[in-house]
């Protein structure tokens, strides 16, 4: 009894595997329709994880992708019937070998190896199913010993003290909790989200779900179709939320959800208990809701019907495929025989295939003329450039996130590498610095990190003819550029120098900076011995290209690129001096230290002003009044300034445009 049940499990879970990876594909196509019809696709998952019979139909998408034919409605991939099977094998024997003595029918010893193994798998199943079932019970006990004391607020919902955020419990007459710590403000808009999963029947499905993911505890796509659902279910109701707003309540909305995201997840302490857990899919999602046309709607609604009556039916049963086997084996021709694949001889001696060890992965770092040019007119930091190698013909030099090798015959620049997208330690002071080693000939660089938290960094080999980057590191016995040179002594301009200078055997060359800026740094070219003469020009003149107008969703992304590092500086580069001077504090700006986007999406723009929203993720300083929070929602106000987007201030609530 048991391995029939097992079997047919089995069975459910291969043809739900099909419809899963249809139904993520569709996902796909679904991506900007709203969320509903997306989490509407997941019934028929879960009717094909809990129903072993359908009904057969010529349109079933089973049919087309190959799967077997439906007898008495169900779908047989695994059968555990031993008996047809023996009748078969001795039919086929008796076909082959008609005078061959009958032999006694004792079962094969293959057959009581077979009949062991699937008796322990059932065994394995059950009691995976059991357990898991299990785990989940004693976790919802322990939640419902959380609920001991909770107060009665009006008709099915509830404060409690000790849950990290609002969630539904209960099949019957299921009941909302909220956290006590939510205040008046807040409460609306969780409790809209809460009572759509009621109205909706989420509570059903979800217990439904989990009945599901118990049974079929040993299919990975099931568990991560369980994932996606719980996610899907989420987002739909977000949206239901916006959708009956009379107004624009996404800022509020999205500080609500914030608000309920920290404390552990609800999945995790029990999964019938489901919540509003925030996730970045969630913020970006309700930051993009518009109003979906009518068109889309129906085109959703046309796609999700179609799919249903696709994916849940069964192929049709193909007549008289039982005779025709018989007549094949019994009218004298021999069955196809499948000719065993030869073996494919090597030159080692060899009769397998070798597979070849996979080649390290290599990524392109170039900088691009536009980071380039605002790379040329950011401020020098707090250290100064360093040259790396020279040997009369190139010079490598590198400075904060760029690594550069120069021509110095043509005067050109041969490459330009963002750091930015290496995990490396930053160029500059701190605990953990980058650090680079050149190879003799000047084609291979190492970069590594070296501090005090260098183990948190990768290291990278990076070839300098082309660009490529690829972890790695530095060989023993590479040979490296060591014609350094102490610039203490040197003969140099006025100006801010490289501590360190770089020898090819005629000349010593250094970099100078004279008027503060990246784009103004200056070659100097000693020649050896000579205690005057020194040719001083600009490595970067003539190379900057003119920076495109820029967006205001532009500007703010590269403002916060720069904020996620902490780097003011750069930051500055990207405000107006009225912005500097009332948001930038020292050791924060605007009481955070640093600051990710989670998401950002125009608000308005009206001539030379605009107005996005933005939802980070950031550190608050201990002074600042949003302290110890790690998200925020808030306005970016930029206007054009010399014809360039600069941002004026941040603030809590919705600007308004300014007056003609």
């Amino acid at each position: 009894m048991l391995e029939t049940w097992f079997a047919t499990v089995v069975n459910m879970s291969i043809t739900a595997s099909v419809v899963i990876a249809v139904v993520l594909l569709a996902r796909l196509a679904l991506k900007g329709a709203p969320k509903r019809f997306a989490y509407a696709l997941w019934a028929v998952v879960l009717f094909r994880l809990l129903c072993p019979v359908a009904l057969p139909s010529p349109v079933s998408l089973l049919q087309t992708l190959g799967s077997p034919a439906a007898e008495a409605g169900r779908m047989e991939y695994v059968s555990l019937e031993r008996e047809p099977m023996e009748t078969t094998i001795q039919t086929i024997s008796d076909f082959h070998a008609p005078e061959a003595a009958p032999e006694p029918a004792t079962p094969p010893a293959d057959d009581a190896r077979d009949t062991v193994s699937v008796t322990a798998l059932s065994r394995l199943w059950i009691f995976g199913a059991v357990v898991l079932a299990a785990f989940q019970g004693v976790q919802l006990l322990r939640l419902r010993r959380r609920l001991i004391g909770a107060a009665h607020l009006q008709e099915n919902i509830y404060l409690a003290d000790h849950i990290p955020a609002p969630f539904v419990l209960g099949l019957v007459r299921p009941k909302i909790y909220l956290p006590s710590a939510l205040t008046e403000a807040e409460r609306p808009y969780i409790l809209l989200h809460e009572q759509h999963h009621i109205r909706r029947g989420d509570h059903v499905f979800k217990l439904l779900a989990l009945i599901a993911l118990c049974l079929h505890w040993f299919n990975p796509l099931v568990w991560l179709s369980f994932v996606l659902s719980s996610r899907d279910m989420e987002l739909s109701c977000d949206e239901a939320v916006l959708r009956r707003a009379g107004e624009d309540i996404r800022a509020a909305y999205c500080t609500s959800l914030l608000r309920c995201s920290g404390g552990q997840s609800m999945a995790l302490i029990a999964p019938l208990a489901f919540g509003a857990r925030v996730a970045r899919a969630r913020i970006r999602s309700v930051m993009r809701y518009r109003k979906p046309s009518r068109w889309s709607v129906a085109a959703s609604i046309l796609a999700c019907l179609c799919l249903t009556a696709c994916l849940a039916s069964n192929p049709e049963p193909v007549e008289q495929a039982a005779d025709a086997v018989t007549a094949t084996l019994t009218d004298g021709t021999t069955s196809p025989q499948t000719a065993p694949p030869e073996d494919v001889s090597f030159d080692d001696g060899t009769t397998s295939p070798q597979t070849a060890p996979p080649e390290n992965v290599s990524f392109d770092c170039t900088m691009n003329d536009q980071d380039f040019a605002a790379y040329c007119e950011s401020p020098l930091g707090s250290v100064m450039a360093e040259p790396d190698y020279a040997d009369g013909t190139t010079l490598v030099f590198h400075y904060l996130n760029g690594l550069f090798v120069y021509d110095l015959q043509s005067r050109s620049m041969r490459c330009k590498l963002d750091l930015h997208k290496l995990d490396i330690a930053p160029h500059g002071q701190g605990d953990t610095v980058l650090f680079v080693r050149v190879s003799r000939d000047g084609q291979t660089a190492y970069l590594s990190s070296t501090g005090a938290s260098a183990a948190d960094f990768r290291e990278y080999v990076v070839d300098l003819r082309s660009g490529a980057a690829s972890e790695g590191v530095m060989p023993e016995d590479a040979a490296l550029f060591t014609d350094y040179v102490d610039l203490n002594a040197a003969a140099l301009p006025d100006g801010w120098s490289s501590v360190r200078g770089v020898s090819d055997g005629r000349n010593t060359y250094a970099l100078l900076s004279q008027d503060g800026t990246i784009g103004g740094l200056q070659l100097v070219v000693v020649p050896e011995g000579a205690d005057s003469g020194a040719e001083t020009f600009g490595i970067f003149r003539g190379l900057t290209v003119q920076m495109p107008q820029e967006t205001p969703k532009e500007v703010t992304e590269a403002f916060f690129r720069a904020f996620a590092e902490a780097d003011y500086e750069t930051m500055k580069t990207y405000c107006t001096q009225s912005c500097v001077e009332n948001y930038f504090h020292g050791g924060d700006v605007n009481g955070m230290v640093w600051a990710s986007l989670t998401a950002l999406e125009d608000e308005a723009l009206v001539g030379e002003w605009a107005c996005l929203l933005a939802v980070v993720e950031m550190e608050t300083s201990p002074k600042s009044a949003l302290y110890p929070n790690t998200h925020t929602v808030f306005y970016v106000e930029l206007v054009q300034e010399d014809g360039a987007w600069r941002i004026i201030g941040f603030l809590t609530g919705k600007p308004d445009p300014p007056a003609a």
